[in-house]
């Protein structure tokens, strides 16, 4: 996810010292932070997932071709690719030494295993649909600081809950900046759930980030960094270092 913002230099630069001054924090702290409070207006827009559309897709009763469409139309069995429309919950051939037969009543076993399938993976993908959401609060615990209050966000209990897949993990990155005068963070989600239309989490940040700019902004323009007490209202990630 690439976003391109600029903030005009000479002021932004000057607004940032004095908030590196007055709050006793780095460049580094005062640009985490920031970027911390965006992640979490990121996480808080983006959409989580619909339980009606998780149910109605795992809802199997093993009716075949007569299978809504909504429900899962491919399931792996023991690494056998298995479509659920071929499997009937009644109906198999019956072995026998005098010859095999149809029994049109056998529940089938085929039947059984999708069915426990089903059931697990509707449990672990209700436990997820805050998954998009979460995506935002993983990147923002690399940065350091509280985990379950970004900015003036308060991280939900459910979202705080979900265990990101590995595979996800490895896609969500954050790169910092070495140079201390010209410090910055890059972050780049690049996994399908957090980027699919539905979750709307790439809108989430371009619009958590102009949010920001604009905040930012404002606050120039209203003198909040002349200030102590109104540089610490309006970015309460910041604090007071005092020397002891």
């Amino acid at each position: 996810m690439e976003l391109d913002v600029k903030f005009e230099s000479e002021r932004f630069d000057s607004a940032l010292k004095t908030l590196m001054k007055i709050t006793g924090a780095t460049q580094e702290q005062v640009i985490k932070s920031e970027f911390r409070s965006i992640l979490g207006k990121a996480s808080e827009t983006t959409k989580v997932a619909d339980k009606k559309k998780i149910r109605a897709r795992h809802d199997y009763k093993g009716e075949g071709q007569l299978q809504p469409k909504e429900v899962k139309s491919r399931v792996m069995i023991n690494g056998e690719l298995v479509y659920t429309r071929r499997v009937h919950k009644k109906g198999m051939w019956i072995k026998r030494k005098k010859g095999n037969y149809w029994d049109p009543n056998r529940i089938n076993p085929r039947y059984k295993k999708l069915k426990a399938i089903f059931k697990k993976q509707l449990e672990y993908a209700l436990s997820q649909v805050g998954q998009s959401k979460a995506t935002w609060v993983h990147i923002a615990k690399k940065l350091g600081g509280n985990s379950t209050k970004l900015g003036s966000y308060k991280v939900p209990a459910y979202v705080a809950k979900v265990k990101l897949p590995r595979r996800l993990k490895e896609k969500l990155k954050v790169k910092f900046g070495t140079d201390p005068l010209d410090y910055f963070v890059e972050v780049n989600n690049s996994g399908d759930t957090a980027n699919n239309s539905g979750s709307g989490a790439r809108g989430a940040m371009e619009f958590a980030f102009d949010g920001r700019k604009k905040f930012y902004s404002m606050n120039l323009s209203k003198g909040v960094f002349d200030t102590t007490k109104k540089a610490l209202r309006a970015y309460p990630e910041l604090r007071i270092e005092l020397d002891s």
